[in-house]
């Protein structure tokens, strides 16, 4: 996939960097570093608690399964990197200081995958 990428990709990102001159700067700069250093000027400063509060009202039916999977032997046994994978991008859209709703959305896919190993059964045992 990444050497698809390179022979695909990136000659066309390479041209379009050299032919304008700044964009380089913008992309990596003024639309990466600071989204997430300066809400201001993106007007899109919103609380610490905004992510939680998105997550708890769209994916709510599904948040049980989800942290009850946590107890499930495949977590214990080395299913915690999938985990990662929403933890880490989350604590750190979680600190910056330019917060949207859809930043989370890659999230959701894994999510539902790892709330589904729970799903199948029942949460309280009978």
């Amino acid at each position: 996939m990444l050497v698809m990428f390179v022979v695909v990709a990136l000659p066309w990102y390479i041209g379009v960097v050299m032919s304008n001159d700044g964009l380089l700067k913008y992309f990596l700069y003024d639309q990466t570093v600071e989204r997430v250093t300066d809400a201001e000027r993106f007007s899109r400063s919103q609380p610490l608690y905004f992510f939680p509060l998105v997550i708890l009202g769209t994916f709510l039916p599904w948040l049980f399964y989800f942290f009850a999977n946590i107890r499930n032997s495949n977590f214990v046994k080395g299913g915690w990197h999938i985990y990662l994978y929403v933890l880490v991008p989350f604590i750190v859209f979680e600190s910056s200081a330019s917060k949207l709703a859809t930043y989370i959305l890659p999230f959701y896919p894994v999510m539902a995958v790892l709330a589904s190993g729970r799903a199948e059964r029942p949460l309280m045992p009978k």
